[in-house]
């Protein structure tokens, strides 16, 4: 790289990169963004071959990769760069202390312990209850002193050792974590100091940005960011109102605490991740709404169980902070002309008037949707689009990272369709659907939903087909998934109107996937996927029920779960081998899975990781017995090929789809020939 840095278009400030072409025998070239014909910097300078390449073409990433990272000049770095820091704040209530505690302090020091990232990240601990807790971090410290901050509402530091090197301060880190239980053991405290405590770490993580990771139980009820309790029951629910509980309450002393908050978190580069706990409704849709704007991620355990949750707990925590991350990160999307950027999609944070995207972290598990509009006619062969991310790494270094895209340009709409995408077209439905629940009843929802897949399936049948026969539903070769896609997304928990899904879930659920995950999951958790145990060729199946045959054993992954079907046909010696157990009514819904000297234990827990490893998480295993009235009714309403919960089976939703496709081109020729009638008899 040069030494002033990468080479960008004067005028609009996109980067060198391999779709610019060279003009002037290699002194200039014109930028494919904006057509300005720049100079070429004296240092960058090479004549050109006959092809219209510079002769050191092979020694310039940027002008042959699509991606490239520099180390970024002084010039883009807007404070000192250090290595991030993470800020556990932690709640320690009577009942959090109870119950969830003990696991928390063990799962932190169990992963700070075997994390490639102890040698140079920085640690500091945070506690609350109805006051702020902090702690005076020393390296040659072993037993830190407590520091106790009781005005919620004038927050400040009370020491400036808050952060320690966790390599030189192991001792001082472990001892708060071994001792957490035991220093709040008599507290009769169940109130707490949710927003004061943010603002806590606010004030820590400012100078340097970074990541607070809060662990909470309670529904914040002291100082500032107290809620009220909006949902007790299931009487708000299936209504009109629903909407309402998906959109972040107004605060008691303060109406919008927690949107205001999070701008203010994202544009100071501090990252919040929420671990919560509860036991009754905790207003996941407000308190969510600080990762949402600070690139952070709501981790969701209702009702935790040590013995059931606390693996999936711990590797979150795990991935959480073992993952690749930057932080203190800017991103810009730019379009070649024809093309400008209308949306961003995900949690991010776009200031006001401005083109940039604040992400206070990123990590390879964070996905974002940019919509881009046709606005004006397209002269080149080929759109181009580049985004560049200006970001932190974990140790400390500033980097920019470019990414390019080519993209032919056709007038075939035909030629649009073949080689159209799905998953990514489902996921932007998807998006879009998340962002009206919000505003919009769920009945009106999931009628916009269907119709975005009948108005594409309608678009390919009117301008794409010819001499069709109307007795049959044509579908592009791309996109003959869509309307089983589109089914399964009306029966899918993210919007249907039902009292098995509570308001907490459905939030957690509306951010995790709108850019807390990559698309992939996403896609299993629209159609998941079935598997038998005994097919070597581990094909997946259809969601029917007509699958699962009598004394078979099947696997469903959603991406979120994996569940164990269990026939009541199963030989006894067979639930022997897979699980150690004689009797079908020993297994239960939670029943551990262990690892059993024999072939077929082998294989069913080489089937569980293979399942993890493709979604990349350690997901929980169920165990569903055939006919049992508490774990079935739920691994069923999963198979969205038959009719459940009072929608259509498969065959019934094309029936409907195509009867709509064909009424709307009905509608379509009786109005063109009745604009013709008008304009014939007009002249």
């Amino acid at each position: 790289m040069r030494p002033s840095g990468p080479t960008r278009c004067v005028r609009c400030h996109a980067y060198h990169n391999p779709t610019d072409t060279f003009l002037n025998g290699g002194k200039s070239y014109r930028c494919s963004f904006c057509a300005f014909i720049n100079d070429v910097p004296p240092d960058s300078y090479s004549p050109l071959s006959p092809s219209g390449q510079p002769f050191d073409i092979m020694n310039r990433p940027e002008l042959l990769k699509g991606t490239v990272e520099y180390f970024a000049t002084k010039e883009y770095c807007f404070r000192p760069p250090t290595p991030i820091h993470y800020l556990f704040v932690i709640e320690v209530s009577q009942s959090s202390i109870l119950s969830i505690i003990p696991s928390v302090t063990q799962a932190i020091k169990q992963v700070l312990a075997n994390s490639p990232q102890v040698s140079y990240v920085r640690i500091g601990i945070i506690t609350y209850d109805t006051c702020v807790h902090f702690y005076d971090l020393k390296s040659n410290v072993k037993q830190p002193q407590m520091l106790v901050v009781p005005d919620l509402e004038s927050m400040y530091l009370p020491t400036e050792n808050i952060f320690v090197n966790y390599t030189d301060g192991k001792l001082a880190v472990d001892f708060i974590l071994d001792n957490l239980p035991a220093m709040f053991s008599s507290s009769t405290i169940n109130k707490t100091a949710f927003g004061s405590a943010l603002k806590a770490a606010h004030l820590a993580l400012k100078p340097t940005g970074g990541k607070m990771i809060v662990f909470n139980q309670h529904l914040p009820s002291n100082g500032p960011g107290s809620l009220h309790t909006r949902y007790i029951n299931s009487n708000s629910i299936v209504t009109d109102k629903e909407f309402l509980l998906f959109q972040p309450q107004s605060c008691l002393d303060k109406p919008q605490f927690y949107p205001e908050f999070g701008k203010v978190c994202a544009v100071d580069n501090v990252s919040v991740d929420l671990f919560l706990f509860p036991k009754s409704f905790v207003d996941v849709s407000t308190l969510g709404t600080l990762c949402k704007l600070t690139c952070g991620q709501v981790y969701y355990y209702e009702m935790f169980s040590r013995g059931r949750d606390y693996l999936t707990f711990y590797h979150n925590l795990q991935n959480n902070i073992d993952r690749t991350i930057g932080y203190d990160a800017i991103m810009r999307v730019r379009c070649s002309l024809g093309l400008t950027v209308e949306e961003y999609q995900g949690s991010l944070f776009v200031p006001k008037d401005s083109f940039d995207v604040q992400l206070a972290c990123v990590d390879t598990e964070k996905s974002f949707n940019v919509l881009i509009k046709h606005d004006d006619r397209i002269d080149d062969k080929e759109a181009v689009i580049q985004c560049a991310i200006l970001y932190t790494t974990a140790k400390g270094e500033r980097r920019i990272r470019i990414h390019t895209l080519g993209l032919q340009t056709t007038p075939s709409l035909p030629i649009v369709y073949k080689n159209a995408y799905i998953d990514m077209i489902l996921y932007s439905i998807v998006l879009s659907g998340i962002i009206d629940a919000r505003e919009k009843p769920l009945a009106v929802v999931r009628q916009n939903l269907q119709e975005k897949s009948i108005n594409i399936l309608y678009g390919y049948r009117k301008h794409c087909v010819t001499n069709a026969s109307g007795s049959h539903l044509v579908l592009p070769d791309s996109l003959k998934l869509l309307p089983l896609y589109s089914q399964a997304l009306l029966k899918n928990s993210l919007f249907l109107s039902s009292f098995g899904v509570s308001p907490d879930l459905r939030s957690h659920l509306y951010f995790l996937f709108s850019g807390c995950l990559p698309y992939t999951p996403l896609i299993t958790f629209i159609y998941p996927r079935l598997y038998s145990f005994y097919d070597q060729q581990f094909t997946s199946l259809r969601l029917g029920k007509e699958t699962l045959l009598n004394e078979g054993v099947f696997f469903l992954t959603t991406g979120l779960e994996i569940f164990i079907w269990v026939s009541s046909l199963v030989p006894p010696e067979t639930l022997a081998l897979l699980f150690g157990v004689y009797s079908f009514h020993a297994l239960s819904e939670q029943f551990p899975l262990q690892p059993l000297s024999n072939p077929w234990s082998e294989r069913i827990h080489s089937i569980v990781q293979r399942l993890r490893l493709e979604t990349k998480e350690y997901v929980p295993v169920n165990i569903v017995k055939q006919n049992d009235p508490l774990s079935e009714p739920r691994f069923l309403s999963y198979l969205v090929e038959d009719r459940n919960n009072e929608t259509p089976d498969y065959s019934e939703y094309l029936v409907t789809l195509h009867r709509t496709i064909q009424q709307k081109i009905s509608s379509s020729q009786t109005a063109e020939l009745s604009n013709a009638m008008m304009f014939s008899e007009t002249y």
